[in-house]
């Protein structure tokens, strides 16, 4: 096994997945956060980004536990890092400026200077 392999999909069997899906749906319909889950629940040994990872991939949905990113606080108000926000932003159309720079320039020094051809 490479190391790559070793850190795709869930390293647990479906039984186990459906019961914490199970021990952890009342919970959160109560409003408690998963670190206060599991800080309740010590026979628990995922860790709180394990279980965050899980519920945004969907694995508790696809053993049949309709747990989502909506019943969690935390995901429901996180804003988006700045990186992930900038992939979002829409390009800024520059087709209008297309000559009107180098028209610019000549304006600026006087020189005449050779426009390319396109």
């Amino acid at each position: 096994m490479t190391l790559t392999s070793s850190r795709q999909g869930v390293n647990a069997t479906v039984n186990d997945i459906k019961q914490l899906g199970e021990l952890l749906l009342p919970l959160l319909k109560k409003g408690q956060s998963i670190y206060s889950i599991l800080q309740s629940h010590r026979e628990i040994k995922l860790s709180e980004k394990t279980i965050y990872n899980y519920i945004e991939n969907g694995v508790f949905q696809d053993v049949g536990v309709s747990i989502s990113a909506i019943d969690l606080k935390r995901v429901v108000r996180r804003k988006m890092s700045k990186q992930k926000r900038n992939t979002y932003k829409p390009r800024k159309d520059n087709r209008y400026l297309i000559g009107k720079k180098v028209l610019r320039l000549l304006d600026i020094y006087g020189k005449r200077i050779p426009m390319p051809r396109s």
